[in-house]
């Protein structure tokens, strides 16, 4: 990995990245998010004279040229790696759970096609029709591993009440307000507190 995935193993730098900059593709809003998710569009669209090409440097390998001096590897100390050849390393799940625990990675978002946008596993969890689309391995939005529960490659025991509803600042909420809310749970997600015991 290391001499494969360079940038992100922090072998070498550039100053090339994306903007967050909108621009049109035929009439549509898009952004580079959208475009990197799809090398079918990149070819047409990574072309001098494109939007995208001005916006989306790193999407578009515009500027990688242009890198700092590579970082060398780290040189092993004495008896650090193993002098025996190892077995074929298998790639590692993107998101592993304690046994018995199936949860979705709460910090996590995919990117939706229809509204362009990130959207949390909450939102999968409500939409039985976009599991239908993301939840498929494979796809390219990673929602299958991002949010194991949500879309059954999974499951436990526990879960959040349904019916369930508690106090916060004298405004009645429930598990999905709370789901919804990451800073919220901070404070309400301790012993003692009803949320506590109903999600």
């Amino acid at each position: 990995a290391f001499d494969l995935c360079e940038e992100t193993c922090g072998k070498c730098s550039d100053n090339c990245e994306d903007t967050d900059s909108k621009y049109l593709i035929d009439g549509l809003i898009r952004d580079c998010t959208w475009l990197s998710l799809r090398l079918e569009d990149q070819e047409t669209q990574c072309v001098s004279g494109k939007d995208a090409y001005e916006l989306c440097g790193e999407t578009c390998d515009v500027c990688d040229g242009a890198t700092t001096s590579p970082t060398p590897p780290p040189t092993p100390s004495p008896n650090q790696y193993p002098t025996t050849p190892s077995p074929t390393p298998v790639p590692a799940p993107a998101r592993t759970h304690p046994p018995g625990i199936c949860d979705d990675d709460k910090s996590a978002t995919f990117f939706v096609e229809e509204s362009s946008k990130l959207e949390p596993c909450v939102w999968l969890e409500a939409r039985t029709d976009a599991q239908l689309i993301y939840c498929q391995v494979g796809h390219p939005s990673g929602a299958f591993n991002l949010c194991a529960e949500s879309c059954g490659k999974c499951s436990d025991n526990c879960a959040d009440s349904d019916s369930g509803k508690f106090q916060i600042d004298n405004e009645t909420r429930n598990c999905l307000w709370l789901r919804l809310r990451p800073e919220m749970q901070q404070t309400q997600c301790v012993a003692g507190t009803d949320a506590y015991l109903l999600c």
